[in-house]
């Protein structure tokens, strides 16, 4: 069984590669692309927003014990907001 701190650190290293990630992809389109998004990028950028705010709330939950609707709101709207915006970017 993995223990609370590994994960911890775990949840922490994906976040920031997550961010790092999301960086790096808004300079490329911002200086390179200059923001014109084609489908296959379109959905890496939600996918890397969806797991930026999953490990929000994996944080909130199993690190932070004050998991609710109410204070994460945020969190569970950007998850969702981001599966449906991907699930479009398949379809179109």
């Amino acid at each position: 069984m993995i223990s609370k701190y590994t994960f911890q650190t775990i949840n922490n290293i994906v976040g920031w590669i997550i961010s790092v990630s999301l960086i790096g992809l808004g300079l490329f389109h911002l200086f390179v692309h200059k923001i014109s998004l084609n489908g296959s990028n379109f959905i890496i950028l939600w996918s890397l927003i969806g797991l930026s705010r999953l490990s929000n709330i994996i944080d909130a939950k199993f690190f932070e014990n004050n998991f609710s609707l109410k204070n994460n709101w945020h969190s569970v709207f950007g998850v969702v907001t981001s599966i449906i915006f991907i699930i479009a970017g398949f379809l179109l």
